[in-house]
């Protein structure tokens, strides 16, 4: 029989003593008592047995609630007592030190400095055609006197135009170096020297100017006679260049050109 029927049998047992303990004494208080009185206490009474029934049912659940935690089995542990005798320490067995390989390091800096660019060399060469050598009289004449300087009137540049600067170049320096136009004057060969068959030649400097007219001769060297010389200086500063040009812009530039004097066959 479980708990719920056990609650159940003693809740109309308890019912039924209290009826019968009430019965005779209710037959004699129902003719001397009123009728709401009497239903009152029946009402009294009833409540008071369905208090008592949820009391004692909540007290069965309490029990079995205390008698499900009491049976809950019990766990035993048996620890070893730990041994007294002393245990040998094993010693490590030592690890072979591992040496270290040394370091190398490069201390030495790289050269900062650039490579020194190579300058183009502008071939201003003008091969001189070969001459025969002919007999012509020479008369001597007196040196021609110094022209007198012009003044002459620089046009304005156009505002579409780049400005021009005044800052010099070499040939290499720039984007666009100048060359030669045809039709320059060629300096005559000497007749002493076409006529000895004596051959020479002259390297002479050039500041070409923004036009590419030539502002300035320098004489850097020359094979055989002077009058190689003399020759050229008398017709090269009537040569003629396409400008210069840096960066868009028309600039003076030095040039270094070399004629040659040879005799043809």
């Amino acid at each position: 029989m479980d708990m719920s029927s056990i609650a159940v049998y003693s809740t109309r047992t308890l019912q039924a003593d209290y009826l019968q303990q009430t019965s005779a004494s209710e037959l004699g208080y129902r003719r001397s008592m009123p009728a709401f009185l009497r239903w009152g206490l029946i009402f009294v009474a009833a409540v008071t047995v369905n208090a008592l029934i949820i009391w004692m049912l909540y007290s069965l659940n309490a029990m079995q609630l205390t008698i499900d935690s009491r049976q809950t089995p019990i766990i035993t542990v048996m620890l070893n007592q730990q041994s007294n005798a002393p245990h040998e320490q094993e010693q490590p067995e030592s690890e072979p030190q591992i040496q270290p390989e040394p370091m190398t390091v490069n201390l030495e800096m790289p050269d900062p400095t650039p490579p020194t660019p190579q300058l183009a060399t502008l071939d201003l060469n003008m091969a001189m055609p070969q001459m025969s050598p002919v007999l012509v009289s020479v008369m001597t004449l007196p040196p021609a006197p110094a022209p007198k300087p012009v003044s002459r009137t620089v046009p304005k540049a156009k505002p579409t135009t780049a400005p021009v600067t005044n800052k010099v170049y070499n040939s290499d320096q720039v984007d666009n170096a100048p060359r030669e136009l045809a039709g320059n004057p060629k300096p005559e060969y000497p007749e002493r020297e076409a006529n000895r068959g004596r051959t020479g030649s002259v390297t002479v400097k050039l500041l070409i100017n923004e036009r590419g007219r030539v502002e300035s001769v320098e004489l850097m060297d020359h094979v055989g006679s002077r009058r190689f010389v003399n020759s050229v200086m008398q017709v090269i500063e009537q040569f003629r260049f396409t400008p210069a040009k840096h960066h868009g812009q028309v600039v003076k530039v030095w040039g270094i050109k070399t004629i040659r004097f040879e005799l043809g066959d």
